[in-house]
């Protein structure tokens, strides 16, 4: 049953992808900055503070999010190298996991998200926050010296845990707190939880000096800064 259910999904995201537009132009390039813009989708409330609620509307979120990770992986194949490549590839596949959960109709996970949905949307412009303040933060520990940069990006994912978790705390209902639980739990995947299981210890984050510097905040998605951290990795 299980490897049936796994079946399904691979082929609701072959269906997904079909209906995606070529790559466009403006992502065709080597370029951060080309990266952002084109993946700018791949997390909810990274770029608005509303999730889709009806079914017809949430058709066309999957549709763009799969888009998003697809010209995503392109760049990361044409334009990263090592083991940059490899940690942003395994990112690239826990967030494709999320999607196609969330875009499979018959799956608890997508019961899950039409049911909390409303609910998520009243604290959604705090959970953009929470979600836009992640993308500069990484941005900040990107220019942190190689040897402290991974440690410095982990602890910035644990902050955004904290910070989703106190948003929703006093409006939703229990379910919808385990609900974002898993959704941080699908974000976090095989790769930050590889990554990050020797950094995230209070200790070492409280030791991190960054820069006075404020992160940048036009960038939109998470993996443009994400893979400047990873790129320590290599260094």
């Amino acid at each position: 049953m299980a490897e049936r259910r796994a079946m399904i999904r691979s082929l609701l995201l072959i269906a997904l992808v079909a209906k995606c537009t070529a790559l466009p132009p403006s992502c065709d390039k080597c370029y951060i900055r080309s990266l952002d813009n084109c993946a700018a989708g791949l997390f909810l409330f990274a770029t608005g503070n509303k999730v889709p609620e009806t079914d017809a509307d949430q058709e066309d979120f999957c549709r763009s999010q799969s888009e998003a990770q697809v010209w995503s992986r392109d760049y990361v194949q044409r334009c990263t190298r090592g083991m940059t490549r490899g940690y942003a590839d395994r990112f690239l596949d826990d967030i494709k996991k999320e999607i196609m959960e969330r875009c499979f109709k018959s799956s608890s996970y997508r019961d899950d998200f039409t049911k909390y949905a409303p609910c998520l949307n009243k604290v959604g412009s705090k959970f953009h926050t929470c979600v836009k303040n992640f993308i500069m933060d990484l941005d900040v520990a990107s220019r942190l010296e190689p040897r402290q940069r991974i440690t410095g990006g982990c602890c910035k994912y644990k902050k955004l845990e904290v910070c989703m978790s106190d948003a929703i705390r006093g409006t939703c209902d229990k379910g919808a707190h385990d609900f974002v639980k898993r959704l941080l739990k699908h974000y976090e995947g095989n790769m930050l939880g590889i990554l990050c299981v020797n950094h995230w210890d209070k200790a070492k984050c409280e030791a991190i000096k960054y820069d006075d510097k404020p992160g940048d905040a036009s960038l939109r998605s998470v993996i443009a800064p994400l893979i400047k951290v990873l790129e320590a990795i290599d260094a």
